[in-house]
């Protein structure tokens, strides 16, 4: 349970963080611009708040698919001999590991907005996500 708790906290933190610098230096003081193509057209059409709403979809759905694999690798192993059960069942204890990931995932464009605010330096994610919206055709 701690493990999905630091995850769920480092998602939170990611989220909170990422949404209120996004909010001041690109809407507010417009210091910089948005480079993701995904998140661009709500930058400016949708209020922070349902920023938020879609943090806490987000964060919803993955601990129901996290809970969900575990419960499925539980009822997939009810019929098998105890010992393989076991190892089964070790493995799907570790479904905090789709929460981590996810999580991490999150906390990435905070760690970014950080380089950026306070030593100047443009990490690549936003390259990397310009290129894969323009591979999509949602990017110019």
């Amino acid at each position: 349970m701690k493990p999905l708790l630091i995850a769920v906290v480092l998602f939170v933190l990611g989220a909170v963080g990422d949404n209120l610098f996004t909010y001041k230096y690109v809407v507010v003081e417009h210091r910089f611009y948005e480079a993701n193509p995904f998140t661009a057209p709500r930058i400016f059409t949708q209020p922070l708040w349902i920023w938020f709403v879609y943090d806490f979809i987000a964060l919803v759905l993955t601990l129901a698919i996290a809970y969900g694999y575990y419960k499925l690798m539980v009822w997939f192993s009810r019929n098998d001999p105890p010992l393989r059960r076991a190892r089964i069942l070790r493995i799907a204890s570790k479904y905090w590991v789709i929460v981590f990931v996810v999580a991490v995932i999150r906390f990435l464009p905070l760690i970014h907005n950080l380089l950026l605010l306070l030593f100047g330096y443009e990490s690549p994610l936003s390259v990397m996500i310009f290129e894969l919206g323009k591979y999509m055709g949602v990017a110019p």
